[in-house]
């Protein structure tokens, strides 16, 4: 087992949003209630990701230049879709691909591969509790999504809408490490280890040959739920769940699981050849959800012209408040939002056919940890 392969990975997201994204929007436009309101095809692309020790786009140089983890659990989150959609009578269906990634760190851990992957010295004498957990799911499938209409009084206008989804698991791979290092000089660490890692497509050079090629397959469900109530005075408030119920099943998929005793950890991401090292590699079948992300937005217009908005997604028990004003022209609307939680801002432009979306917690994208970008075309039947 090497230290430095356990990583806080991030797949590159790709998907699309139809409705506007105000600040930090992990649900992506995507509710239910949004679905075919062009009444026509569209074609929908975007993604959302966040990294909070280091920067998103320099994640495999991750510990060589800026590296500012927080004090406690450190959070990746990447989400992104790519969709085709098409009305069918009273119901909206469509084609799509996802990426779904999270990964949870402690800034002991953190700090451990830092020191482990480049070069830098351990803390001699400090205990490390390693405790890191990530999984990237990517899926493709189908969909069908239906939106129902209520008036519960004069001059109010609710909907509700359903979003069923049919998936094809395309890959997987899910780690997690867990143990406690103490650092004896700035270049060793003892301590004891659990490493598990599930991967569909397992190397087959690091696998063992005797247990046999794994031919890994999966299937899976997911439903999206949401709700939009309008007042007469044209107060909207909006509540989406996506993924409210879902689960992939996945069978024989390679998975090693790799426990460390009394180990010695060189920096170089190396263990010493005289470390107790016990493992197995087997194939198994698992079950993965994807976790549910949550999002409540109010908006209040100020004039014929100017809307505000606020908002609040909830994503892997974090808080992501927002703020957003909206200008409406004559054939444009454009947008303007901030995330308290990440000093985000959003952009995003629509002019009839046409959406475009930029997100980032800085002006140079090399730099930002948080980094989106959305893209839509829909026509009009």
């Amino acid at each position: 087992m090497r230290l430095g392969r356990t990583r806080l990975m991030f797949g590159v997201l790709a998907g699309f949003a139809s409705a506007s994204a105000p600040a930090l929007d992990f649900t992506l436009g995507l509710g239910p209630v949004f679905e075919c309101r062009s009444q026509g095809l569209a074609l929908r692309a975007a993604s959302l990701a966040l990294l909070e020790p280091t920067a998103v786009l320099r994640i495999r140089e991750y510990g060589s230049r800026d590296y500012d983890p927080q004090a406690g659990d450190n959070l990746g989150v990447g989400v992104g879709y790519a969709d085709l959609t098409a009305p069918a009578g009273h119901y909206c269906v469509g084609a799509f691909y996802r990426n779904d990634y999270v990964g949870q760190a402690s800034k002991d851990a953190l700090d451990a591969l830092v020191a482990n992957r480049a070069g830098r010295p351990f803390d001699v004498g400090r205990t490390y509790d390693l405790e890191v957990e990530s999984r990237w799911l990517e899926s493709a499938g189908l969909k069908v999504s239906r939106a129902f209409g209520f008036e519960p009084g004069p001059g109010w206008s609710l909907q509700f809408g359903l979003t069923a989804s049919l998936l094809k698991a395309l890959s997987l791979r899910d780690e997690a490490l867990h143990g406690v290092a103490t650092a004896t000089s700035g270049d060793y660490a003892v301590g004891t280890a659990r490493f598990t890692r599930s991967i569909s497509d397992y190397p087959r050079k690091d696998f063992n040959p005797y247990v046999g090629k794994a031919d890994p397959d999966g299937y899976g469900f997911a439903a999206d739920v949401g709700a939009v109530l309008q007042s007469p005075s044209g107060w909207v408030t909006e509540f989406t769940v996506m993924d409210a119920y879902s689960r992939l099943e996945w069978e024989d998929v390679p998975q090693s699981v790799e426990r460390v005793d009394n180990q010695t950890i060189r920096y170089d991401a190396n263990l010493n050849r005289e470390a107790f090292v016990q493992g197995v590699d087997r194939r198994v079948n698992l079950s993965r959800p994807i976790e549910p992300r949550y999002r409540l937005s109010q908006t209040v217009p100020l004039n014929p012209t100017f809307t505000l908005v606020v908002s609040d997604d909830y994503v892997y028990e974090t808080h992501f408040p927002g703020i957003a004003v909206r200008r409406q022209g004559a054939s444009t609307v454009a947008e303007l939002g901030y995330d308290a939680q990440t000093r985000a801002v959003s952009v995003d432009w629509r002019w009839g056919w046409l959406s475009v979306s930029v997100t980032s917690n800085d002006l140079d994208f090399g730099d930002a940890t948080v980094l989106g970008a959305g893209l839509q075309f829909a026509s009009h039947w």
